[in-house]
Order: C-alpha cells, then sequence, then structure tokens
C-alpha cells in the first residue's frame, strides 16, 4: 500500500475525532490535509489490522455537583449580603440559569470579555465589562462585595477583584484548571 494510502483511508476518524474533542472539551481543533491528499477521491478504509473506523455522534454527559459542593457553595452565596457576580463565556449557553440566580441572590453581574453574550447590557443589575476594559461600575461592584460568584470565568486580573480577605468566593466551572485561579479567599469551587 503506498503512503498516500493510508492517510486518505484516516481522514474519516480523524474528522470524527476532531468533532468530538470539539464539542467535549469546548476547544478548537483543526486538522490539516496536505494537498496532495486534499485533490484526491475519498476511499472508506477496508475493514482489516491496523485501520480505524468510527461513528459519527456525540452526547454530552451531564454534570451535576456533588450535594456536600452544593450545600457548601449555596451557604456562602446565602450569607452574602453584597453579592457579586462575574460571567465568563463558560456561561454563554446558561442565560436564563444566570438570570435566576441573580434575582434570587440580588446581585449585580459584571462580565468578562469573552462572557459579554451570557448577558444583555440592558438588564438593570448588569454592570457591564470587568477589567482593563471593563466599567466603574463593575470596578466598584468588585471593590465592594463580600460575596463573589465566579461563573465559567478563569478571569486573571486579580487587580479588579475583591482584595484578598474581603470576599468570600463561589466558582463555577468545567475546567479543572480554572477553578480557583482567582478567587478572593481561595473560595468554594465546583464543576
Amino acid at each position: 500500500m503506498s503512503n498516500k494510502l493510508l492517510p486518505r483511508r484516516k481522514v474519516r476518524h480523524l474528522v470524527d475525532r476532531a468533532i468530538r474533542i470539539a464539542l467535549g472539551e469546548r476547544r478548537v481543533t483543526a486538522i490539516i490535509l496536505p494537498n496532495d491528499l486534499q485533490d484526491m477521491p475519498y476511499e472508506d478504509p477496508p475493514r482489516k489490522h491496523g485501520t480505524i473506523h468510527s461513528g459519527i455522534g456525540f452526547s454530552k454527559p451531564k454534570t451535576v455537583p456533588y450535594d456536600d459542593d452544593l450545600r457548601r457553595a449555596a451557604d456562602v452565596l446565602n450569607s452574602g449580603k453584597k453579592v457579586a457576580m462575574l460571567v465568563g463565556a463558560g456561561a454563554l449557553r446558561a442565560t436564563d440559569e444566570v438570570i435566576a440566580v441573580a434575582d434570587r441572590l440580588e446581585a449585580g453581574a459584571a462580565k468578562a470579555l469573552l462572557g459579554k453574550a451570557a448577558l444583555a447590557d440592558d438588564l438593570p443589575w448588569v454592570t457591564g465589562s470587568i477589567g482593563m476594559l471593563g466599567t466603574k461600575p463593575s470596578y466598584d461592584m468588585m471593590m465592594e462585595c463580600d460575596t463573589l460568584l465566579m461563573i465559567g470565568s478563569g478571569f486573571p486580573y486579580s487587580e479588579f477583584l475583591p482584595k484578598e480577605g474581603h470576599a468570600r468566593g463561589v466558582q463555577i466551572d468545567l475546567a479543572p484548571d480554572m477553578l480557583s485561579a482567582a478567587l478572593p479567599d481561595g473560595g468554594q469551587s465546583g464543576r
């Protein structure tokens, strides 16, 4: 078998895998095919040793926090008198839920740059962006809050967040490497 046939027969699997990675890990994937391979007609891989076969489809798993983590987070949030929320890109598909939580906590919400589309700017408790391109109301809210709820954001600029020891924090994120990165007290974080 020529070297050109081997990659051509793996294209189907590479495309299937790239789509699953993009959907499952919520990240960009890329497939780079050499020009000569792009010009060749597609062939189904033969059913023999050394070939890879895959199928289409992906169902995202349901992720639910542990009861103890949820209870601890609720205790922190319910004890807050001035609750601020920081909403990031991880909340883009949870607008209704974020609104419900903000209403329940009577919280204001600032938006990280990648989370701008998560909440409409005309909601009365949305203070706009946070950070170097942020608004004064967002900055003031962060400096004056006693509790911070971060949703889907690993906002890296600590100078725009409550000073350490001035607020308690809860963070919701699916990416473990984003958890507790910026919470003012090391916080309660959960998946």
